[in-house]
């Protein structure tokens, strides 16, 4: 009895004190910039990065009832820190989640063969972030923004409340 209420005590403290043992980044993103879905374009820019495992996302404001064409495509480079990503996200190949009654959405790269995101680990430091995007549809004219998530759980709060990254 006594080893458990050690354990215990050692949990609660570790909650206590941030470290946890349900990982410290549950909840953590960064939006990286807005994007223009409908013409071509192309992006740069330094961006500052944390340290943690994270992926890519693209969030969209009504894209559940709205969605972005299919054939849009969003290429990501982001290197630095001995770190080499790169990522082409076609809009109609993302797993694409939502809240429920909510429009709002927001795709990720899924890997079907580990049955996950496509994690990868970031340094703390400066990444130049390069983003080409290639749209089917001149007419459409959407907007979106790029974040990072850590942690595997996308902070939809502030995804979609807050004025995205410039």
């Amino acid at each position: 009895m006594a080893q458990l209420s050690k354990a215990l005590v050692s949990v609660c403290l570790a909650g206590l004190t941030g470290c946890s043992i349900f990982g410290a980044n549950f909840d953590k993103g960064q939006a990286l910039l807005e994007l223009s879905f409908g013409k071509a374009s192309r992006l740069e820019r330094d961006v500052a990065l944390a340290e943690g495992r994270a992926d890519l996302v693209i969030a969209v404001r009504d894209g559940k009832c709205r969605p972005v064409e299919n054939e849009t495509t969003l290429d990501v480079t982001l290197t630095g820190m001995d770190v080499s990503i790169n990522r082409s996200m076609r809009m109609g190949e993302l797993t694409w989640a939502y809240a429920e009654g909510s429009c709002d959405a927001y795709g990720y790269l899924y890997d079907a063969s580990v049955g996950l995101s496509r994690k990868f680990d970031v340094r703390s430091g400066t990444y130049r972030l390069i983003t080409q995007v290639h749209s089917g549809n001149a007419a459409e004219s959407r907007t979106g923004t790029l974040w990072i998530i850590y942690g595997g759980r996308a902070p939809t709060t502030r995804m979609f409340s807050s004025p995205p990254a410039k």
